[in-house]
């Protein structure tokens, strides 16, 4: 935030709902964005309960998803992102993530409006829990990576802090069908050989079509 002037965060950490432990924040520029709402919740059968665990979806550490609502300040267009990191071990907790974030986006304010998803999945494009997102039927969502590279072989995003490329990939932003993907990349970026992350950035520019004056129906296409 030091680094990013006019830049705003959301987000609390998934120990005790507060402070402790690893966040999941979104950071949004104040400057273009409004924020509207934004909360967190925690994968297990009690998500409003800071640091919850259920023990029969497998994992050993809290999992948390923060969201925002936010307005476009030059368009008035309003949209949810939901940023999450799912478990790393336990599949019964990925695909009871999956079941409950497609139940928070259904019940989400704003219903109609752009959705976005992004995280660390810890789950390969072919996993059954990443798949159960892709195919939901009331807010079905794209990879806006693979909108623009659907043939890439070499996606792999867990790096180790090596540069290793060999892995599935296991990060994404989701998108609903109201965007258009103007562009998306996974960043090798490093600094003789140091890397930023374990993980290699996944970045995607998207656009939304602006209503016309006076009516309901999709114009001129806003600014990304």
């Amino acid at each position: 935030l030091e680094d990013l002037p006019g830049y705003r965060s959301v987000g609390v950490g998934r120990d005790d709902g507060q402070e402790a432990g690893e966040f999941s924040p979104i950071l949004y520029d104040s400057h273009r964005l409004e924020l509207l709402a934004a909360d967190t919740f925690w994968f297990s059968d009690q998500p409003e309960r800071p640091g919850s665990i259920d023990e029969t979806w497998g994992n050993r550490i809290p999992r948390i998803c923060t969201w925002a609502r936010l307005r476009d300040r030059r368009s008035g267009l309003a949209f949810t992102l939901f940023n999450l990191h799912w478990d790393h071990e336990a599949q019964e907790s990925r695909l009871n993530s999956a079941r409950l974030l497609r139940e928070r986006i259904a019940q989400r304010e704003g219903e109609g409006e752009p959705v976005l998803v992004t995280g660390d999945f810890n789950a390969g494009e072919s996993n059954r829990a990443f798949r159960r997102l892709l195919r939901g039927k009331s807010t079905p969502l794209r990879d806006s990576f693979r909108e623009r590279h659907p043939k890439a072989e070499s996606v792999g995003t867990f790096n180790g802090f090596e540069g290793r490329r060999d892995g599935e990939k296991i990060d994404a932003v989701l998108v609903s069908p109201h965007w258009r993907v103007l562009a998306a990349a996974i960043l090798h970026d490093n600094r003789e050989g140091r890397y930023p992350s374990d993980h290699f950035p996944v970045t995607a520019k998207l656009a939304l079509p602006r209503p016309a004056a006076g009516t309901a129906e999709p114009g001129k296409e806003d600014s990304p």
